[in-house]
């Protein structure tokens, strides 16, 4: 697989794990007002739920996203490089730490 298919794998790991982590949240929020107006401490605690829930997707999306292309040769991490590359108008043809042509 070239880089450009890694990266555009990268992009739609991200597109999906959005898809499914916000409908649940939600629900989740949804359901924390409908029980809240009767009971206040579900209110309390699922609204407690929703900000764990999302600390803990933005950081383990954030890292399964980032993961997803690795330098063939010394296996560093270059989908943040190349994403700051795109943004700037430069083509990445080289890993940052090794050197190696892409």
């Amino acid at each position: 697989m070239n880089y450009e298919q890694a990266f555009k794998k990268a992009k739609r790991r991200q597109i999906i794990w959005i898809l499914i982590y916000c409908p649940i949240v939600v629900v989740i929020y949804v359901l924390s007002v409908e029980f809240g107006a009767i009971y206040h401490n579900v209110y309390v605690w699922l609204i407690l739920l929703v900000a764990v829930l999302t600390v803990f997707s933005m950081r383990y999306g954030i890292k399964k996203i980032a993961e997803g292309v690795k330098c063939d040769s010394c296996g560093c991490n270059i989908y943040n490089n190349y994403l700051s590359c795109k943004n700037d108008g430069i083509k990445l043809n080289f890993c940052p730490s090794c050197g190696l042509k892409l």
